[in-house]
């Protein structure tokens, strides 16, 4: 199987893109962005020692340099033929099945871009990123809605620093010096210089150094914590204090030994003197509760007996005239107090055995 177009073509497509400086990309010669981009991963990336090796081995490198051709094929034939080039469209889709990474010729990307492992990064039509950036892998700068001819995609500035994994959607703008942690999912727009995590990301606080896109302070160590503001479900209102109880604590620190034994040693009166209260309480519980119980009981011996007789008697008077009727009576007046005891039973949580045993106290003589 021979391959889809000839060596010889694809290779003046290169050497014309890249050796015309008519055209630019983000202000930038394609030739000067992309010894930017090699210079980048020798400055950001411990694993890189020489910069013969971005050049021949890192997919990433290589799939910026697909896109540098595409962008250069798409704005000149939309300029020239007002058409898509389908030429700058099958680099994209060779970059994307060749290293895992799908950038579309219509995104601009500026200098010194570098991304790290790189797969599975997309990058939209209409997404700009800025110089000096290092975004690594699993990062989507997607859009949302699908109105054609819309702008939809995300804006990053300059020397932005966005974590593996981060999915940043819509027409939103992620401003210069800005970290966007691992794994976020960025749904409104980051300010200058802040730091966000989260999902949805909120802003966790100010970025220490300038330029975050260099340094690659992916543990976000370099952070300065602030209060008030979010983005992404909370409030989009700038933070403008930052936290200095970092700084108090560290002007008042006591050793260590002194602080030990002095927490040790209040612990254990603190344990001596609750475990006395504790027992102390529990006596007084147990004894209010005794006496309690048993009041209730003498007061429930009292009713039961006097409404039980109360109601035996009427019933005999009535039922003078008959055995079967003063039986009846006597009957009722059974069912009665059963139903009271099954009632008290319910309401002092007594188990079923017990429950039982109250049904076959004997009714009181009348």
């Amino acid at each position: 199987h021979g391959p889809d177009i000839c060596p010889n073509t694809l290779k003046d497509i290169f050497v014309s893109a890249l050796s015309d400086d008519n055209w630019k990309e983000a202000g930038h010669r394609p030739s000067t962005s992309l010894r930017q981009d090699a210079l980048a991963y020798v400055r950001r990336d411990p694993a890189c020692d020489k910069l013969l090796e971005p050049i021949l081995f890192y997919k990433g490198y290589a799939a910026v340099v697909c896109h540098r051709v595409a962008y250069h094929k798409w704005h000149h034939d939309l300029q020239q033929h007002k058409r898509k080039s389908y030429v700058a469209l099958w680099l994209q889709s060779q970059a994307s099945a060749a290293f895992g990474v799908d950038i579309h010729p219509a995104a601009t990307i500026g200098c010194g871009f570098m991304m790290d492992h790189a797969t599975g990064i997309v990058v939209g039509e209409t997404a700009t990123i800025g110089d000096g950036c290092t975004i690594l892998h699993g990062v989507t700068l997607g859009g949302t809605g699908k109105e054609k001819g819309r702008d939809r995609h995300p804006k990053v500035g300059k020397d932005v620093l966005i974590g593996a994994g981060t999915q940043v959607l819509g027409n939103i703008m992620v401003g210069d010096g800005a970290k966007i942690g691992a794994g976020s999912v960025v749904l409104r727009s980051v300010p200058h210089g802040t730091t966000a995590v989260g999902v949805p990301a909120r802003v966790v606080g100010w970025a220490r150094e300038k330029r975050p896109g260099s340094s690659v302070d992916m543990r976000l160590l370099d952070v300065v914590t602030a209060v008030g503001g979010g983005v992404g479900g909370g409030s989009e209102t700038p933070i403008n204090e930052i936290s200095t109880e970092q700084e108090e604590r560290e002007s008042k620190t006591v050793s260590t030994e002194s602080l030990t034994s002095l927490t040790l040693s209040s612990s254990t009166e603190h344990v001596a003197k609750t475990t006395e209260e504790d027992e102390d309480s529990d006596d007084q519980q147990a004894k209010d509760k005794h006496i309690h119980r048993d009041k209730l009981e003498h007061e429930n011996d009292d009713v039961n007996e006097k409404e039980v007789a109360f109601t035996v008697n009427a019933n005999v008077d009535t039922a003078n005239e008959t055995t079967d009727k003063f039986y009846l009576c006597r009957m009722k007046a059974l069912e009665v107090m059963k139903y009271k005891r099954i009632k008290e039973a319910v309401d002092d949580g007594l188990p079923s055995m017990m429950f039982q045993q109250t049904l076959m106290y004997p009714l009181p003589k009348t």
